[in-house]
């Protein structure tokens, strides 16, 4: 398959898992308890294996493409505004949290101190892409220690309802957006004989695919159902949407066809 045609597949399938995500979350998913109404448990599991059928699609029609050749040119004005939101949301989000006693000091300290390290990132990144200055290799191990301490720490504050759906898409987007970082830093240093070109697109377009579908829906949701709880800040939601959109936009813009 031509790597044009995945270009166009990909926001097409995008949409369209979006939606079934969005009509599930909006309709089928009690907000007080974040489970499936009773009333509408089967199409809400035909919509949500829809949406995750679109994401598979577009990740096996990756497979099928010819290896395109790199073309690296660095995160443009686009991506230096998605970064800047990053880093402005990652202090606010890191400012916000609250803990209980039950955290230990040091657990808190290392939630803090990937959020500091993210925004840093993503505001350095933003800052080079505007003045078209070359940003340090080294630097993108940042984005790939926060995305695993977010995972951990969700899994650890939802681990007794992981079960439920936005819960399942989203430890599946932190997921695949640590495989995509990690691909992306092996990119960026030069790191050749761990690197796969196809597996970084595999990723970046799974990544990108469940971090949207799994972040955009809940927050519609709360702004529709002011009784919906959250498992995590709305700021955390919006980070995970956003890095979503930057890994999208790596995948589509730095690769060419060969």
């Amino acid at each position: 398959m031509n790597y044009k045609k995945i270009k166009l597949l990909y926001p097409s399938l995008l949409f369209l898992g979006l939606l079934f995500r969005v009509i599930s979350t909006v309709y089928t998913i009690d907000g007080k308890t974040g489970f499936i109404n009773p009333d509408f448990y089967v199409p809400s599991i035909i919509l949500n294996l829809l949406s995750v059928l679109c994401i598979i699609f577009v990740a096996v029609a990756v497979l099928y493409i010819k290896t395109p050749e790199i073309k690296y040119t660095g995160p443009g004005i686009i991506s230096a505004v998605i970064a800047f939101f990053v880093a402005v949301l990652s202090v606010i989000d890191m400012l916000s949290m609250k803990y209980t006693g039950v955290y230990p000091a040091w657990q808190v300290a290392v939630v803090r101190i990937a959020g500091i390290l993210n925004a840093v990132f993503f505001l350095y990144i933003a800052v080079c892409a505007v003045l078209r200055v070359k940003i340090i290799p080294i630097t993108y191990i940042a984005p790939l220690i926060f995305c695993i301490v977010k995972l951990v720490r969700f899994f650890a504050v939802t681990s007794s309802i992981t079960i439920i759906t936005d819960n399942v898409f989203t430890i599946l987007s932190y997921a695949f957006l640590i495989f995509f970082f990690l691909e992306y830093a092996f990119l960026v240093n030069r790191y050749m004989e761990d690197f796969s070109l196809k597996k970084m697109i595999v990723y970046g377009v799974l990544a990108s695919m469940f971090s949207v579908i799994s972040a955009l829906p809940r927050i519609i949701k709360l702004a529709v159902d002011q009784t919906a709880i959250m498992h995590e800040s709305s700021y955390s939601i919006a980070i995970t949407l956003l890095l979503g959109v930057f890994s999208g936009l790596i995948t589509v813009k730095f690769f060419t066809e060969q």
